[in-house]
C-alpha cells in the first residue's frame, strides 16, 4: 500500500504534466464491486491534458461515456480519493535474435502528443465498454473463467468500445509501450495501472 501524500488542488495544478495519470477510489456501488473483483483500491481511471494552464481529464465514464471534464471537478467530487501517477519517460527493452543470438536493446520514449490525440478521439466516442467489462468480470467468476478462454488480443479496441483503464491501455500502448504486460488492453483495470512499474505515484488530490 502507498503512503498517501495529500496535495491541494491548487498547489497541484501547477505540478500535473499532460498525460499523468489519474486512477480514484470510487465510493459507490458499482466502484466497490470492480474493487472486489481486481483486488485493488481503485475504480477508475483516467488521463491528463493541459489546456490554457488548466488541467482536465480525458475518461470513459460509466454513466456519461466518453468525456473531458476539469480536473478540479473530479478533485472537488473525490476529495483525497484522486491519486496522480506520472509515467516513466522511457522504456528500455532486451531481445535477443533467435537467429544470430545477438541482442538487441530498444529504447520506447513517451510520446505524450499521440497519447493525448488517443485519449481525446476515445473521449468523442459517447460510450463505455460495458462488454468488454463484462467480459473481464467473467475471467474472475467461479466456473465460468474456467470455460473462458484468456485472449491476448490487444486490437479488441478497434471493435468493441472501450472502458476507462482499457482506453489508457490502449493510448499508452500506440503511444509508449505496454503498462501492463501480459495483459491485453480489456482486460487492464484501474489497480493493473496502478501495479505497472513505468507509473510512478506522485501525491492524491485533496
Amino acid at each position: 500500500m502507498i503512503e498517501q501524500t495529500c496535495i491541494p488542488f491548487e498547489q497541484a495544478r501547477t505540478v500535473v504534466q499532460d498525460c499523468d495519470v489519474y486512477l480514484v477510489r470510487g465510493p459507490g456501488l458499482a466502484a466497490k464491486g470492480i474493487k472486489v473483483m481486481t483486488k485493488s483500491p481503485y475504480s477508475h481511471a483516467g488521463t491528463i491534458v493541459i489546456r490554457h494552464n488548466i488541467p482536465v481529464c480525458h475518461e470513459i465514464n460509466e454513466i456519461m461515456g466518453g468525456r473531458t471534464v476539469p480536473l478540479e471537478r473530479l478533485a472537488a467530487r473525490h476529495s483525497q480519493k484522486v491519486d496522480i501517477y506520472r509515467p516513466s519517460p522511457t522504456h528500455t527493452t532486451v531481445a535477443v535474435d533467435p537467429v544470430s543470438g545477438d541482442m538487441n536493446i530498444s529504447e520506447w520514449k513517451l510520446d505524450r502528443q499521440k497519447i493525448i490525440r488517443i485519449m481525446k478521439s476515445l473521449a468523442r466516442r459517447g460510450q463505455y465498454g460495458w462488454y468488454n467489462l463484462v467480459a473481464y468480470a467473467a475471467t474472475h467468476l467461479p466456473f465460468v473463467k474456467w470455460l473462458v478462454e484468456y485472449s491476448m488480443d490487444d486490437e479488441a479496441l478497434s471493435k468493441r468500445a472501450p472502458h476507462c483503464s482499457q482506453a489508457v491501455s490502449y493510448a499508452f500502448r500506440l503511444g509508449f509501450t505496454d503498462l501492463v504486460l501480459n495483459t491485453p488492453d480489456n482486460l487492464t483495470s484501474p489497480g493493473d495501472l496502478g501495479r505497472s512499474p513505468l507509473l510512478n505515484y506522485m501525491f492524491t488530490l485533496s
